[in-house]
């Protein structure tokens, strides 16, 4: 094992973009057990709440959920010192954050993490909404559109779920096929750069020479 880096980028020989070596271990399936956990999940939540196996909605199942952890937390707390328990399940579950609050120091740490992002965020909408990127605009407009039309045929959950699938099967049909793969995207890649130059030529014009 490599210091440093996941298995799956010393298999590979790279690493997957825009996610962490753990991430990319999951999606690749260099842990069957681990895989197979996050799908399974996946699949359970998506059988609760976003198909009409049960038919509830997600309120509903939200709202028995709550029914069902809070009595059995209780009751725990109650059994555990009886049957030998050495900790309450309030000890062993509950993160610190929720026993003692957030200190002054987590705090400006959480504030310092996410300004870059914040900032990001707000320079984007601050472009988005001035309308002056004609090509963020369109992209923007076109996906709106697109997630309009999908989330009239199948819910929000559904499609999360369908994400999912879609991320734990890609990558590793990437890394088995990357040299059709590579093919295709650069095909994509070009026919995308052609279609932009068509259809945005007009809102950055080339300067005439006098």
């Amino acid at each position: 094992m490599v210091t440093g880096f996941s298995e799956s980028h010393v298999v590979i020989g790279r690493k997957l973009p825009y996610v962490s070596g753990e991430v990319q271990d999951v999606l690749l399936w260099v842990c069957a057990k681990r895989s197979g956990f996050v799908l399974a999940v996946g699949t359970v939540f998506w059988l609760l709440l976003g198909s009409s196996v049960t038919g509830l909605t997600m309120e509903q199942m939200a709202a028995l959920l709550v029914v069902v952890v809070l009595p059995v937390m209780w009751a725990w707390g109650v059994v555990a010192p009886y049957v030998g328990a050495s900790l309450c399940v309030r000890d062993m579950l509950l993160p610190d954050v929720l026993k003692h609050g957030v200190t002054e120091v987590d705090a400006k740490q959480m504030v310092t993490t996410s300004l870059p992002y914040v900032n990001n965020g707000l320079v984007f909408l601050g472009n988005l909404l001035s309308g002056t990127d004609v090509k963020l605009t369109f992209v923007v407009t076109a996906c709106s559109y697109l997630m309009f039309k999908l989330l009239g045929v199948i819910n929000l959950i559904t499609l999360m779920y369908i994400v999912l699938l879609l991320a734990m099967s890609l990558p590793s049909l990437y890394v088995r096929k990357q040299k059709e793969c590579d093919e295709l995207i650069a095909k994509a890649k070009d026919a995308i750069a052609k279609i932009e130059q068509t259809m945005f030529k007009k809102a950055h014009p080339v300067a005439k020479s006098e």
